[in-house]
């Protein structure tokens, strides 16, 4: 399981379990048969925003009350970010 994140829902990270090798099969501009394989980051990319053209999203793959616990999460990242962002503003004016 690894942390992961979407630029749908920025801030959020959730504990997404995902295979570590997989291989896919697709077809290039020209019609031609392709096998790939992908490992680690990159396969969790790639399955990622596959699931974006299923019209699946990352928060989808967990539980109801870890969603809640990463959004409070987020939510005060978020808030603390919006601080920073003041302290550095007035450090500059």
């Amino acid at each position: 399981m690894m942390s992961e994140g979407c630029l749908t829902f920025p801030y959020l990270f959730l504990n997404i379990k995902r295979p570590r090798k997989i291989q896919v099969q697709y077809e290039d501009d020209d019609g031609k048969e392709i096998t790939r394989d992908f490992d680690g980051l990159f396969a969790r990319i790639f399955l990622h925003e596959y699931d974006h053209t299923l019209g699946l999203t990352f928060v989808e793959k967990v539980s109801k009350l870890k969603f809640d616990m990463a959004k409070k999460k987020a939510e005060k990242f978020y808030k603390r970010a919006l601080k920073y962002a003041e302290i550095q503003k007035s450090r500059q004016a």
